[in-house]
């Protein structure tokens, strides 16, 4: 008969580690605004941004305006979370700070394979590669988000590669 209660309780404990892992509670969560070095990003929560991407011709393609969503939350950790969309395009990126080494990071993966890294030590402009998915492409990336006003931002960026140079211009309103 005792055996059978241990095992009943293993099976109980067992459960309860299963149900807090799938469903993180309030204390996994991030619940209030961003704090310290990251609390400039608190005007991007909430809402939608209606962006305009001005993309430069490359290649056969040629130059075009795409229009996308963004929306910002807050993640666990003291990060905010980025979802890009648009037509045939999606994108998420992590934001945070890294006190021990005072730098600001940037972690973005989309939905045609490719990935980038980059840095900053101000929080607005940022430095790393990207690398292109399907492709052994792998260019360096110099992005600039700033803020105009509480309603307002933009992102400059530039890839590098050899004698390639890329720019990407966004104004993001709400």
């Amino acid at each position: 008969m005792r055996r059978i209660d241990s095992c009943n309780c293993v099976a109980a404990i067992c459960a309860i580690l299963v149900v807090a892992v799938a469903s993180p509670g309030r204390s996994w969560a991030s619940t209030g605004p961003l704090t310290d070095k990251m609390a400039a990003f608190n005007y991007l929560i909430g809402g939608s941004w209606k962006c305009s991407t001005k993309a430069p011709a490359v290649g056969a393609r040629p130059a075009h305006t795409e229009q996308i969503t963004v929306v910002f939350s807050l993640a666990p950790g003291n990060t905010v979370h980025s979802r890009v969309s648009g037509p045939g395009y999606s994108r998420d990126r992590y934001y945070g700070y890294k006190a021990r080494s005072r730098l600001y990071w940037a972690g973005s993966v989309d939905n045609q394979g490719s990935y980038g890294f980059e840095t900053s030590r101000d929080g607005v402009t940022y430095a790393g590669s990207t690398w292109f998915g399907g492709m052994s492409l792998v260019l360096k990336l110099r992005n600039t988000l700033a803020k105009v006003n509480a309603n307002e931002f933009t992102t400059h960026q530039v890839l590098i590669g050899g004698r390639l140079q890329i720019a990407v211009d966004t104004v993001c309103t709400r």
